[in-house]
């Protein structure tokens, strides 16, 4: 193994378990310069103990932890009258390089807002160091959350990939966090997670020193990949966070870590030359695709690892919908060559190399093949409200296929069938919208499901992710329930088709033509008493909040979508939001170019602040009171800067949703300090399945049925 002298850069070579036991990770003398560092131990960091003692703005309240990077104290913000996460570094001069380093990266962060991730609100001068003020998240650490709870599979798996995709959001930034652990990761009372000290890693641009400049090795052991425990800077990359988040993830699988060693160094070499136990092997009911998905994150060789967070996402995401994962398990042969290499000196195994490579040699031709894409007997009904009969000479189907990367429909393999209350139809696994129109009473679109196995164990209770199976083995889907056009309007908007600028000069939003179709829309946000009459409203919903006039909130992108359907209606699509929000694209805000309303935001009636809404329209709401989920996909603008190394933009955010509007683009959770001085461009993207306080929704129509959707 190989590191730099923190003072003088020269190389240090430690050698492995059977070499000098003198040259230690807790005392390292460089040959060059003479110094003496460590490796392994902490100094114990300066703790403010007086409770009222004030940081700036900031009244101190209790220590919340301590840890390499120092100490962290609960806070009261006295301007903003929040509580916020206070952090004191345990460097004492902040000119060093380290702490250079630090801050530059903490104001990189400063500007990272993700509903996983903690934010950063400010950063200043204390004493001959500073501080960093954060979001504070009541709750736990991860490691904590281990201790109390017992989680199923399906839970862990949620949490994960909440993590992968906060990771991905941060990566695409060019930021490596380079110290994943449970303990850098909080979980709310809500079950959701979010990323501590993002703002302390390493940008990809930086040529940065493995070992700090007092002495320490950045990350921690538990959850370093070998090219970090090796010092391989480097080598380092989005893949490196990808191994650390395997590694959580094995933790939470078998309730043991990674690898034991009785020292630092033994811990190392175990990093760099150990091959993993299967999770299965230590808690025989971890299923077999999370198993293979965790290992796939653990290989040693960079390579062969997820290529980003977001591809482990993507078959973390495929394994909960019940679809099959994209990684393959290694097999023994493969397993038996990587040992090999790593021991050649002890390994003469000419023959078993050779058996190897003939063996993969002739798995890749046998995989190369390709084979005809399966489909299944897709069985659907058409109803009517109003329990009238349905005359099948009235009734129009049309079943477009949602392409993967846009969620838009494909009219180029969709299926159209006249004449029938009744269709049966052959389809691939996949989503689909469905399209159903009976003459002279009304139309619907709907989405509906085709999971790889008909059989898998978990399913939505919604219609649009639910299916059962008929006793001749065929898939049905819920039925279409039609009502009538004059009953689904009655207290809509109609908005006239028109061509607009989307988007604005940010990097993550640039401007572009778009042109909207005509469509209905609901005058004002859902409320609680409309929705109550779907849904019970969960004991988790804050009682301030319920109150029947209220947006109702806390409602998933699933739920809300669900709702839709049942009301005979859709969400709104993130261009159409825009549209409304900028007055047809008339101006900066739905009622002009001065900001739709003043002052700090509170919890609403639906419809308040009166001054937000549209100048043409009767339209309210779209930028304040409460943010709202849309139908769309989080994806690419046209001419955005593609992000690099073959990422798919969406591929990890396959269940991610668009949320327009309202403060929360500002800041998570604070309400007192929200402005609507965030532009009606701004966007950001949540989990279909996330729930939170401040996003709810309205209802949309199309015009008429949709048919060549481009």
């Amino acid at each position: 193994m190989q590191f730099r002298c923190p003072n003088c850069l020269h190389q240090i070579r430690i050698l492995d378990e059977s070499g000098d036991p003198d040259q230690t990770l807790d005392t390292v003398v460089c040959p060059s310069c003479n110094s003496r560092f460590s490796l392994s131990s902490d100094d114990a960091p300066t703790v403010i103990s007086e409770t009222g003692k004030k940081i700036a703005h900031f009244e101190i309240q209790e220590v919340l932890g301590e840890g390499a990077f120092g100490v962290v104290y609960k806070a009261w913000d006295t301007e903003l009258r929040r509580p916020v996460a206070i952090k004191i570094p345990r460097h004492s001069d902040a000119n060093t390089q380290a702490s250079k380093l630090v801050l530059k990266e903490a104001r990189a962060a400063s500007g990272i807002k993700h509903s996983n991730i903690v934010g950063v609100y400010e950063i200043g001068p204390f004493g001959n160091s500073y501080y960093i003020a954060c979001e504070y998240i009541e709750g736990v650490s991860l490691s904590e959350f281990l201790k109390i709870r017992v989680l199923s599979e399906r839970e862990i798996c949620q949490i994960i990939l909440q993590v992968l995709r906060a990771a991905q959001f941060v990566h695409e930034k060019g930021i490596i966090h380079r110290d994943l652990k449970p303990g850098n990761i909080l979980i709310d009372g809500q079950q959701i997670p979010h990323i501590a000290d993002f703002g302390l890693a390493r940008h990809e641009n930086l040529n940065e020193l493995t070992v700090t400049h007092d002495g320490k090795i950045i990350g921690t052991l538990n959850y370093m990949p070998p090219e970090q425990a090796r010092g391989d800077v480097r080598g380092l990359s989005n893949r490196s966070d990808v191994y650390a988040i395997g590694a959580i993830l094995y933790e939470m699988l078998t309730g043991q870590k990674l690898f034991s060693a009785t020292s630092s160094r033994s811990l190392i070499y175990a990093i760099l030359n150990d091959e993993p136990k299967s999770p299965r092997s230590l808690n025989p009911k971890v299923s077999k695709d999370i198993a293979v998905i965790c290992l796939k994150a653990l290989e040693k060789d960079t390579e062969r690892r997820y290529a980003s967070a977001g591809e482990m996402a993507e078959d973390i995401a495929r394994l909960l919908d019940g679809r099959p994962i994209l990684a393959r398990p290694v097999s023994v042969v493969e397993r038996a060559v990587r040992w090999a290499k790593r021991n050649r000196a002890v390994a003469v195994m000419g023959s078993v190399t050779v058996l190897a490579i003939l063996t993969a040699t002739g798995l890749l031709l046998t995989q190369g093949r390709s084979a005809p894409v399966p489909t299944k007997d897709v069985r659907i009904e058409c109803l009517l409200a109003d329990k009238e009969p349905v005359r099948s000479d009235d009734v129009q189907w049309s079943v477009y296929p949602l392409t993967r990367r846009t969620r838009l429909p494909d009219t180029d393999h969709a299926v159209h069938i006249q004449k029938q209350s009744a269709i049966s139809v052959d389809l691939p696994a996949g989503e689909y919208l469905v399209v159903v129109d009976v003459a002279g009473y009304g139309f619907h679109e709907v989405y509906r499901y085709v999971p790889d196995d008909i059989n898998q164990k978990y399913r939505s209770p919604y219609n649009h992710r639910n299916w059962s199976v008929n006793a001749d083995g065929s898939l049905q889907w819920p039925d279409v329930t039609v009502i009538s056009e004059a009953a689904v309007i009655s207290n809509m908007e109609k908005i006239p088709a028109g061509t607009f600028v989307m988007g604005d000069d940010e990097a993550d939003r640039p401007a572009h033509q778009k042109q909207v179709l005509s469509f209905w829309v609901d005058t004002k946000e859902v409320s609680f008493q409309e929705f109550r009459k779907f849904e019970s409203i969960p004991a988790d919903v804050p009682k301030e909040v319920q109150a029947d006039e209220n947006a109702a909130v806390m409602v998933s992108w699933h739920a809300a979508t669900a709702y839709a359907e049942a009301v005979g209606k859709r969400l709104l699509r993130e261009d159409e939001y825009e549209f409304l929000a900028s007055n047809l694209g008339a101006s900066k805000f739905p009622n002009g170019n001065n900001a739709a309303a003043n002052g700090a935001w509170t919890y609403g009636s639906v419809g308040t602040p009166v001054e937000d809404r549209m100048a043409t329209y009767a339209v309210f709401g779209l930028h304040s009171n409460v943010a709202e989920w849309t139908d769309s996909l989080w994806n690419y603008y046209p001419g955005q800067t593609d992000r690099g190394e073959e990422f798919d933009p969406i591929s990890h955010r396959l269940d991610n949703r668009v949320v327009r509007g309202g403060p929360f683009t500002i800041g998570p959770n604070d309400r007192s300090n929200n402005t609507y001085s965030e532009p009606v461009t701004a966007r950001t993207s949540f989990d279909a399945n996330m729930r939170d306080t401040e996003i709810g929704f309205r209802c949309a129509r199309s015009f008429a049925p949709m048919r060549n959707v481009k």
